[in-house]
């Protein structure tokens, strides 16, 4: 991946990998003040989707800093795969901590799709 492209993938990496730890820790409190409602079914609900969008930046993270090709572009449709799946993370966990999310995700759609447009000829 070029560099005009890892760099702000890399900060926006770790600023959603910031932003998943932040969701974990403080979701319990959150919901406890804010909501006044707090289940546990819905705490496994948010500490399975953070696991999950951990393993998909966890991978994203290792393919970006690979130097091969194959997996700059794979680390591209990892980005947008976890974009669009961050997008609905609003309704997952809740508005205060999904439209972090939301905005992060579009970043890395953006990112991903600049990618895979500018070296679409290189895997046709």
């Amino acid at each position: 991946m070029k560099k005009n492209l890892k760099i702000p993938l890399l900060v926006v990496v770790c600023a959603a990998f910031i932003l998943q730890v932040l969701t974990l820790s403080l979701i319990g409190i959150t919901n406890k003040k804010i909501l006044d409602s707090y289940k546990s079914t819905q705490y496994i609900w948010v500490v399975l989707y953070c696991l999950f969008l951990f393993g998909f930046l966890i991978a994203i993270f290792v393919l970006t800093l690979k130097k091969t090709k194959n997996s700059a572009y794979v680390s591209s449709i990892l980005c947008i795969s976890y974009g669009i799946i961050s997008l609905f993370s609003f309704l997952t966990i809740s508005w205060y901590y999904g439209i972090p999310n939301f905005a992060l995700g579009i970043v890395l759609i953006i990112i991903g799709s600049i990618y895979i447009h500018k070296n679409k000829e290189n895997y046709y």
